[in-house]
């Protein structure tokens, strides 16, 4: 029996991302034993979750703490602790979803010969040797050059062959009544129709502006909907505030149940309409109906999973940008309550000003969005995304023209001839022990570092191999920063060689 850990502890919205790949790992590998490793507070997609042995609770935060206090030898048994839980589990594979450098430490503890991901080395740094955990970090460098879900890259680390269209979360029966019997005691009938709507978000700029939800709230109760206003304690004053705008057919039920119960309410609901956020996945992974509401971030990479979801993108230049504060909110602000009721209600998207997606999963298994209407730039560049795809999976059928291909091949080639020429400097470093090869290898690389587009991509790709060697031993390190770039342009070669 092969004993698998999977590690991501935080953010409840990438580990509901995960849960596809868990179901395939389970599919696979039916004899196999899977530990989930979550920090505690964000394993609700994952209670009585039939796709793992094993749920491992990790107290970072109580940890933390106790580091940071007069009882930090508390701290350091209670981390001995869960270090020595782990190592009697006797793990075989290692899959390390988590970006974060304190589990790449943490994971330094465990004798695994088979990890995917970042891990610490015993010569000192930290290394990502597996070829897709290095393709999740380079997405930030150039997001034009990626059309890759959260979920489908997952996946690939994972190495499984085909993962689930759904995810699969369990909800208990007691939730169940305690969702249902919070409706009844707020006045809700047997039978009526509802809408589950969370407005909130992680941030600010992620949220949709209250009077806009008010606006959509008054219209749907006028079509005789109850409507569901959801979201944490610290949330309770946006329903609180929507429910005393919009009269009694509206429930706030933020804050008053867990998140559990919260998106049980999703399976009660016609459908759910929410930001990108973790009830926008989990009401995905349950099966509902979900409109989802797009600004700052990237449906590309963590939309609602799944077919047949309906994305509503804000229009701003800058979009995504990722940004936490925003003076302006233009992209939310340009995703008006009338369209969202107009597209819902009778498909019609003749006024509006936001783009207009829908959720497809493609032949391959992959997700995609298809514009229902779009006015804004694409999210990626298809010839950089489809031909960066290529490069990493040789399986990949091209659908681009052959005018789209020749661009972005010429792209290709320039990175190719440019690491050529590190690797002719590394060359005559080992041939010479000149320093100035040295000088000029890191010129070089830094040039390739400055360009964007899928040049960029691909830079960050090959500093994150150049990046996982340890210095110990200066020589063989150049030896070894040498092997990697001359396997890495190869595989360019292979792919520009195929066009």
């Amino acid at each position: 029996m092969t004993s698998i850990l999977i590690v991501l502890p935080n953010n409840l919205g990438d580990v509901i991302m995960a849960l596809p790949v868990l179901r395939a790992l389970k599919r696979e590998s039916p004899d196999s034993s899977i530990t989930f490793f979550v920090e505690e507070g964000f394993e609700g997609g994952l209670i009585n979750c039939t796709d793992i042995d094993r749920l491992h609770l990790f107290p970072r935060k109580q940890i933390r703490n106790l580091l940071n206090s007069d009882k930090w030898a508390d701290g350091i048994e209670l981390l001995k602790k869960h270090i020595d839980i782990l190592r009697e589990l006797h793990i075989d594979r290692i899959i390390n979803l988590c970006q974060h450098t304190y589990i790449s430490t943490l994971l330094a503890q465990f004798d695994s010969w088979d990890i995917c991901g970042r891990y610490f080395l015993p010569q000192g740094c930290h290394s990502i040797s597996d070829s897709w955990s290095r393709y999740l970090y380079s997405i930030p460098y150039s997001r034009a050059s990626n059309m890759l879900h959260a979920t489908d890259v997952y996946r690939y680390i994972a190495r499984v062959e085909h993962i689930a269209e759904h995810g699969k979360i369990t909800t208990l029966p007691a939730e169940t009544e305690a969702a249902r019997k919070f409706l009844t005691d707020a006045g809700m009938p047997a039978g009526a129709r509802c809408v589950l709507v969370h407005p909130g978000a992680a941030y600010l700029s992620k949220m949709w502006p209250v009077d806009y939800v008010i606006t959509l709230v008054k219209k749907l109760i006028i079509d005789g909907f109850w409507v569901v206003i959801t979201g944490s304690k610290s949330e309770a004053w946006i329903a609180e505030t929507v429910r005393h705008e919009t009269g009694s057919h509206c429930i706030a039920a933020a804050g008053n149940l867990s998140f559990r119960e919260s998106f049980t309410l999703s399976t009660m609901a016609e459908y759910c309409i929410t930001g990108d956020t973790a009830m926008m996945h989990a009401a995905a992974a349950l099966g509902s109906k979900v409109y989802a509401l797009f600004g700052p971030t990237n449906p590309v990479e963590t939309g609602p999973w799944g077919a047949g979801h309906v994305i509503f993108s804000g229009q701003c230049a800058s979009r995504p940008c990722f940004c936490f504060e925003c003076t302006t909110k233009q992209c939310m602000k340009s995703i008006s309550p009338e369209t969202v009721y107009t597209y819902i209600t009778h498909g019609d998207h003749s006024n509006a000003v936001c783009d207009i997606y829908t959720t497809t999963i493609n032949d391959d298994g992959t997700y995609g969005i298809i514009p229902v209407r779009e006015k804004g730039a694409p999210y990626y560049f298809k010839p950089y995304a489809e031909i960066l795809r290529k490069v990493f999976d040789k399986s990949f059928e091209l659908s681009c023209t052959p005018e789209e291909t020749s661009f972005a091949k010429n792209e290709l080639q320039k990175v190719e001839n440019r690491i050529l020429s590190m690797e002719a400097q590394l060359s005559s470093f080992i041939e010479n022990s000149n320093p100035a090869s040295i000088h000029e290898y890191e010129e070089l690389k830094a040039t390739l570092e400055k360009t964007g587009g899928i040049t960029g991509f691909l830079s960050a790709y090959l500093n994150t191999g150049l990046n996982s060697i340890p210095l110990t031993n200066p020589r063989g390190s150049v030896q070894k920063s040498l092997q990697i770039c001359r396997n890495f342009r190869l595989q360019i070669h292979e792919t520009v060689n195929a066009l």
